[in-house]
């Protein structure tokens, strides 16, 4: 179970996201590898608790109109309109290595990574 597995920490220069329980990265890493689980799934199960309390919530790049395939991107809260158009409130943070890494598996191998705030 993927529940309040991650903490989330604003900095300076974005959002620092760590699984800090070597279970639960153990636990991270074989959701990962299980291939009937796809990344997107995990990634929502580990942002369950914070998005459900109206905070770090995914947010597509169509949602804020970004040049961008970053599969990560986060806002500090949202929201949505009666039409489902989207609006993020406060700073957005994206993964700028998304291409060649992998948030989910940086955090159960290394048990943390960092997202940028977007300028």
């Amino acid at each position: 179970m993927l529940y309040n597995m991650l903490d989330i920490t604003k900095t300076d220069t974005g959002l620092l996201l760590e699984v800090k329980r070597k279970k639960d990265r153990k636990e991270l890493l074989k959701e990962y590898k299980d291939p009937d689980k796809a990344e997107y799934y995990i990634w929502s199960e580990l942002l369950e608790p914070y998005s459900c309390n109206g905070s770090y919530h995914p947010i597509s790049a169509e949602d804020i109109v970004a040049l961008t395939s970053d599969p990560y991107l986060l806002a500090d809260t949202i929201d949505i309109d009666d039409d489902g158009t989207v609006t993020p409130i406060g700073d957005i943070y994206h993964f700028p290595y998304y291409m060649t890494h992998s948030v989910i598996e940086e955090l159960a191998i290394h048990g943390k990574c960092e997202l940028n705030k977007v300028n």
